[in-house]
């Protein structure tokens, strides 16, 4: 067990048995978290267990951030927004961040410690399926009606194998049908 689990099984104490709670409090004293039949015990495991777990919640909040670097240098400027689209889509499949520095005039910027790296894949001409796929005409999004009532917008209910609604206005349930092609997804 980890240091937080035994400190909780040791709050519930008068539930063990004699031998489970002479095993903890060895345990316990091992580990020097200390006693569970001093007085002040409960009052040291809560706080250390709290702030085991602040500790916990700021590491989840650093680890679930994205990298954002402070040294950004200029890679390229690009004469559109395709051909911008086309680099960063290389630069992305190459495993190398990089940022719009300037929308309107398509300046490129990666991280310092990776403009080498980013300038290489620059170097090389852009496949042809990201060029293909930078063409694609992408359809307006038009959201899906109930085929009962008409209501626009229903609620999305489930996503797999194929998108599943209700509407909010009659109750209507329906699914979309689901694509037979194996690539389809």
């Amino acid at each position: 067990m980890y240091d937080e689990q035994l400190l909780d099984l040791a709050a519930s104490l008068r539930d063990l048995t004699e031998t489970a709670k002479a095993v903890l409090r060895d345990e316990l004293r091992k580990r020097e978290l200390g006693d569970p039949l001093a007085p002040d015990f409960s009052a040291l495991a809560k706080g250390r267990a709290d702030s085991q777990q602040a500790l916990d919640a700021a590491e989840d909040e650093v680890a679930a951030k994205p990298n954002e670097y402070t040294w950004k240098t200029p890679l390229c400027e690009c004469a559109s927004r395709e051909e911008a689209w086309q680099i960063r889509e290389a630069l992305r499949r190459a495993g190398i961040e990089s940022w719009l520095r300037d929308p309107a005039n398509y300046s490129i910027v990666v991280a310092a410690d990776q403009l080498e790296a980013a300038s290489a894949v620059i170097a090389n001409p852009i496949p042809q399926d990201i060029i293909d796929e930078s063409r694609l005409e992408v359809p307006e999004y038009l959201p899906p009606v109930c085929p009962a009532c008409g209501t626009a917008d229903p609620i999305l209910m489930a996503a797999d194998p194929s998108n599943s609604w209700e509407c909010e206005s009659c109750g209507n349930e329906w699914s979309d049908p689901v694509d037979p092609r194996p690539d389809a997804s």
